[in-house]
């Protein structure tokens, strides 16, 4: 019984030793968090993002864009596992060559490509292909896509406004202006 104690104890302590450990976050590969270096992010009002597992290929990556947006950028990020990371791969049939953005090492290593000048996403679902990864163990690939949906409307100078309105079954709507 107080060996049983006695593993509980010092499992509990262990527990709270690794807790109490810190780690660095990093993003973009091997920087401190911040822009990412070599690639200007363009702006735009939402995101949509897809991925697929690559260590059997081809792996497809689907992703739904808005309708009515409009596509500002999109980038293409795959990482290998192991040393030796290949950074070029196919989409839909087409040669991309990456830059590394992080690893190198025995742990691998990943790449980013803005594949926006291919014009593969457009708005509504769309499905790219990903194969032709020469890596020790192809891991994943993934799409981050960045959009612009802004909604204007023009003002006549006139204002409408509906005092009382029916939608019967979504057969229209019946309202009383008041001027």
């Amino acid at each position: 019984m107080r060996k049983i104690l006695a593993f509980k104890v010092v499992l509990l302590m262990a527990l709270f030793v690794l807790a109490a450990q810190t780690v660095e976050v990093w993003a973009n590969g091997t920087e401190t968090l911040g822009p990412p270096t070599g690639i200007t992010i363009q702006k735009g009002s939402g995101i949509v993002s897809g991925g697929t597992g690559l260590v059997v290929q081809p792996g497809t990556i689907n992703v739904n864009v808005p309708f009515g947006a409009t596509v500002k950028q999109v980038l293409l990020y795959w990482d290998c596992k192991g040393a030796g990371g290949d950074n070029s791969i196919n989409i839909d049939g087409m040669p991309v060559t990456g830059t590394q953005i992080g690893g190198g090492g025995a742990q691998g290593t990943s790449f980013r490509a803005d594949i926006t000048s291919k014009s593969l996403i457009d708005e509504g679902p769309n499905s790219l292909v990903v194969d032709g990864m020469n890596c020790p163990t192809a891991n994943n690939g993934g799409v981050l896509v960045i959009f612009d949906q802004r909604v204007t409307a023009e003002f006549s100078g006139k204002a409408t406004v509906l005092d009382a309105f029916v939608n019967v079954l979504g057969l229209g709507l019946i309202d009383v202006q008041q001027v």
